[in-house]
């Protein structure tokens, strides 16, 4: 297998599982969400996982257990490097699986890897053929086109989407210390007006009591919270396409930015 068929699955596989995320995200909330880390119709987890197996599967085809068991391994061990990556570099785990049994760190866990295992039978012994006669149909300078297409349109989405990402740290960072002045500033007056004053927004009524100074202080810090809570297109399609995201900081912050786009 060369470097352009390569090249072909892994674009196909990632396409293919972005509309698996699509379809099922819809099923389950009754809406389109656009799954998947980057912006683009490509989840390239997918595509890395389902062209490793369908490269390594060609000794074992003829054989459906070790096949199986094969392909059960590969796609768990990319998926938990890749989980494990993320979590490090973007100080977020992506997907949590802590709630499934036999899992590995929430990155991984046995009942999804089953699953991937008879995934990748079926991919392998079925819907690859099918996919190596439509590469094979695209004539090569075309498919060099493509290719080259493709790949130029990917990065430019890893950058934007990593430069978002490091936006949505620096929104939660800067969520978490008005958060503190608010409660510092309750503190200090003796009067916790602002308990869960960004839910209720019932400001007036809270600080009713309070002097004119305080009350003035009081809606400088609740403005710049509400105006931290505004997020880019981008960085409120991350937040809804991981719904069971966990931040490994600034968790409360993130919790509450939450809130406020389920609302939206």
């Amino acid at each position: 297998m060369d470097i352009y068929s390569i090249l072909f699955y892994f674009y196909i596989y990632a396409f293919v599982g972005w509309c698996t995320e699509v379809a099922f995200a819809g099923f389950k909330e009754k809406r389109f969400v656009n799954r998947g880390f980057l912006n683009g119709p490509l989840c390239p987890i997918y595509g890395v996982g389902v062209t490793a197996v369908v490269m390594m599967a060609k000794p074992f085809e003829h054989n459906l257990v070790v096949l199986y068991i094969v392909s059960a391994v590969v796609v768990t061990a990319i998926e938990l490097v890749t989980g494990f990556v993320m979590d490090k570099l973007f100080h977020h785990k992506w997907w949590d699986y802590s709630g499934k049994p036999f899992n590995i760190g929430g990155y991984v866990c046995l009942p999804f890897s089953l699953i991937w295992g008879v995934a990748c039978v079926f991919i392998v012994k079925v819907i690859h053929p099918l996919f190596i006669k439509l590469v094979n149909l695209i004539p090569y300078t075309l498919g060099l086109v493509l290719l080259i297409l493709f790949t130029l349109s990917l990065l430019a989405d890893v950058v934007v989407t990593y430069i978002e990402v490091l936006k949505l740290n620096k929104q939660l960072d800067a969520l978490e210390k008005v958060a503190e002045e608010l409660h510092q500033f309750s503190n200090r007056i003796g009067y916790n007006i602002f308990e869960k004053v960004t839910d209720t927004l019932e400001l007036q009524e809270k600080i009713a009591n309070i002097t004119d100074e305080q009350k003035e202080n009081a809606q400088k810090l609740l403005n710049t919270y509400k105006e931290n809570m505004k997020t880019g297109h981008i960085r409120n399609r991350l937040v809804k396409a991981f719904p069971t995201m966990k931040p490994g900081i600034h968790k409360e912050a993130f919790e509450s930015l939450k809130r406020r786009l389920r609302k939206d």
